[in-house]
């Protein structure tokens, strides 16, 4: 999944203040981390005007555009690596040979160092 869409946040009332909170992606876990940021006060403005700030910090942490990619700490590499040792161990002899010509020759000069 190179993103994840939907990234509106919430935007609640607390002690008379608009908060509103969204989710961060951290390289190298699954889980996302919950952000909080305060928009501004009940009495200044509206839950719709909070709204739309909330929808301006996301998109300048640029979470909501189109073209973010979920940071990793894993490349592509790192990850065949990990493969080789537990799946294509399993295989023949003549598939490993296969499989490791496939991975060298096409796979890892054009994904080596994409992060996954």
């Amino acid at each position: 999944m190179s993103r994840r869409t939907g990234q509106n946040g919430t935007v609640e009332e607390r002690n008379g203040a608009w908060r509103g909170r969204y989710l961060v992606d951290v390289p190298g876990q699954v889980e996302r981390q919950k952000r909080s940021v305060v928009l501004g006060f009940k009495k200044e403005m509206t839950k719709a005007e909070a709204k739309r700030k909330l929808k301006e910090i996301i998109r300048k942490e640029g979470i909501d555009l189109p073209t973010y990619v979920i940071p990793s700490a894993e490349g592509f590499a790192q990850r065949v690596q990990q493969w080789e040792q537990t799946y294509v161990a399993e295989r023949k002899p003549s598939n490993q040979d296969l499989i490791r010509y496939h991975l060298k020759v096409y796979l890892l000069p054009r994904w080596g160092k994409t992060p996954v």
